[in-house]
C-alpha cells in the first residue's frame, strides 16, 4: 500500500515538474516573440540621426563630426546647403546614422531661403546657418514609436510644434557658443510617430514672422525594460519551482 501511494506521490510530482518545464518553454518563446517584432519592425529602431544647414559657398560649412546634446566625438552629421532648396522643389534626403550607415529616414522641407551669422565656439557650426521654412518632415521611421527629438535654436526667438509637442527655442545670432544647455541653446521632448511613421514640423510662432531650422538630432526612445524583468522574474520563479519539485520528487 505504501509503495503504491509513493509511486502516486512520485507520478504527480513529475506531473507537476513537466508542467513547470512547459511553462518555461512558453515563457521563453512568449519573449523572443516580443524580441522579433521589435528587431523586424520596419524604420528607425537604433541609433542616433544627426542633422545640421550649412551655407559651405559662403564661409559657414556643417557642424561636426562630433557630439552634440547627445552623441560621442566622431559622429557624422547630415548635412545640406541652404541653396539645395532654391528654385523647383527638391525631393527628400536619405538620411544616415552617426556611424555613416544608411537608414529608411528621409528628410523633406520646403523653404523659402535661409540666414547666417557667425557664431564661434565649439558648437558655433550648429547655429550659424538657418533655414527658412514653410513645412518639414522626418519620414521613413517606425510607426507609432516614440523617439527623442532635440531641436536646435536659431536666429530668432520661435514655437515650432512636432506630432503636436511645442518646442521653444531662443535666438542665437552672434556671440560663442561652448555648452549646450536644454531650454537654452536647445529643446528636446519625446515626440510619437504617426502611423505612417512620420514627424511633421509646424511653424507656431517665430520673432519677426519668420520660422526657421537649423539643427537637429533623432533618436528612438529606448524600449522600457518591464517586460523583459517580468519574463526573467517568471523565469526565475518557475527555475526555483522546478528545482524544489525534482527534490520532492527525488
Amino acid at each position: 500500500m505504501k509503495t503504491q501511494f509513493k509511486s502516486t506521490i512520485l507520478v504527480v510530482c513529475h506531473l507537476f515538474a513537466g508542467r513547470i518545464r512547459l511553462a518555461i518553454l512558453f515563457t521563453v518563446l512568449w519573449l523572443a516573440t516580443l524580441a522579433s517584432i521589435r528587431v523586424s519592425a520596419a524604420g528607425f529602431n537604433s541609433g542616433i540621426i544627426d542633422f545640421d544647414s550649412n551655407f559651405a559657398s559662403d564661409g559657414y560649412p556643417a557642424y561636426g563630426p562630433g557630439a552634440a546634446a547627445i552623441g560621442s566625438a566622431g559622429d557624422l552629421w547630415n548635412t545640406v546647403s541652404v541653396t539645395y532648396y532654391g528654385g523647383t522643389p527638391k525631393g527628400p534626403l536619405n538620411l544616415y546614422n552617426t556611424d555613416g550607415t544608411s537608414t529608411s529616414v528621409e528628410w523633406s522641407l520646403s523653404s523659402g531661403g535661409g540666414i547666417s551669422d557667425t557664431i564661434g565656439g565649439t558648437y558655433g557650426r550648429l547655429f550659424d546657418t538657418s533655414v527658412a521654412f514653410y513645412s518639414a518632415t522626418i519620414t521613413g521611421l517606425t510607426p507609432n514609436e516614440q523617439y527623442n527629438l532635440s531641436l536646435f535654436s536659431v536666429v530668432w526667438d520661435e514655437e515650432i510644434s512636432v506630432n503636436g509637442i511645442d518646442f521653444t527655442t531662443y535666438g542665437i545670432q552672434s556671440g560663442s557658443v561652448n555648452s549646450l544647455t536644454a531650454g537654452s541653446q536647445y529643446d528636446v521632448h519625446t515626440v510619437t510617430a504617426d502611423s505612417s511613421g512620420t514627424l511633421a514640423f509646424v511653424p507656431v510662432s517665430a520673432e519677426f514672422g519668420t520660422p526657421y531650422i537649423s539643427s537637429w538630432q533623432l533618436t528612438p526612445v529606448p524600449e522600457p525594460s518591464t517586460i523583459s524583468l517580468a519574463g526573467l522574474v517568471l523565469l526565475a520563479s518557475a527555475a526555483l519551482q522546478l528545482t524544489r519539485s525534482q527534490k520532492r520528487c527525488s
